[in-house]
């Protein structure tokens, strides 16, 4: 699978797996994977765009709204974000549609 940052941003739909469930706490998020018996943390970052990614944008769009939330430059932002998103994508936390 060729990573986040080589594949049109625009055309790229995420989904959240059925599978895993999200408990939002003060400032993390935690999910969990009911299929590997696994849980992970996001700090309130990851859990941001977490909630994201679940109210259907793409990530222009998700880099957007968290470029005007955070103060950070946007191409520090875009690698980080995108290294997350191959991240939960290769664990099987995120699914590409």
């Amino acid at each position: 699978m060729r990573s986040i940052e080589e594949q049109d941003l625009a055309a790229l739909r995420l989904r959240l797996p059925k599978y895993v469930v999200a408990i939002a706490q003060e400032d993390r998020t935690v999910l969990l994977d009911v299929k590997q018996s696994h849980y992970y943390s996001l700090d309130d970052v990851g859990g941001r765009i977490w909630t994201l990614i679940g109210d259907g944008l793409v990530i222009p769009q998700i880099l957007e709204r968290l470029e005007t939330e955070y103060a950070v430059p946007s191409a520090v932002l875009r690698t980080d974000v995108c290294a997350l998103l191959n991240d939960m994508c290769q664990r099987a936390l995120l699914e590409i549609a």
